[in-house]
């Protein structure tokens, strides 16, 4: 299997947005699924395009034009150099990785995905902190505590 992977071939089930084919000759290779493809071809540059928008937004977006897959498997696809046509191979001896070119199509350009790796390894966004409307009417909530439980009141 290492031999197949430093030749670049895809070892395993395919990502999404690519489908397990074999040739005529029993070589086994990932194709690109064009439905699937084009809605990652979208993520990625919305992710580079939008400058303020979450990855968990993306992802919503993404799931109603069709994505199936959860919001962790999300996070893994963005970050999969696969979609660039490489191929990330793991040394187990000293556990570091190296990316090479796969024998596959590539679903997006390799400079977009290094733009997505760079956006993704920068500042956090953070969601705004939405607070909540206070009744000016109650003006001692929260003082009074409860003497069964030891809560606050309100109301």
């Amino acid at each position: 299997m290492q031999k197949a992977r430093l030749e670049g071939r895809y070892i395993g089930k395919a990502p999404i947005g690519y489908r397990n084919k074999v040739t005529a000759d029993g070589h086994k290779y990932i194709a690109p699924h064009e439905s699937e493809a084009i809605i990652i071809r979208e993520i990625f540059e919305t992710i580079v395009s939008e400058k303020n928008l979450p990855l968990s937004s993306i992802y919503r977006q993404a799931v109603l034009k069709g994505l199936k897959c959860s919001l962790n498997t999300f996070y893994e696809m963005v970050r999969n150099p696969v979609y660039c046509g490489r191929i990330r191979i793991l040394n187990k001896d000293t556990a570091e990785s190296q990316t090479i070119r796969g024998n596959h199509d590539d679903v997006i350009p390799f400079l977009l995905f290094e733009q997505v790796q760079l956006k993704l390894k920068g500042p956090k966004q953070l969601s705004p902190i939405i607070k909540k409307s206070i009744n000016e009417n109650l003006i001692l909530r929260g003082i009074f505590q409860c003497p069964s439980c030891g809560k606050n009141t309100y109301g």
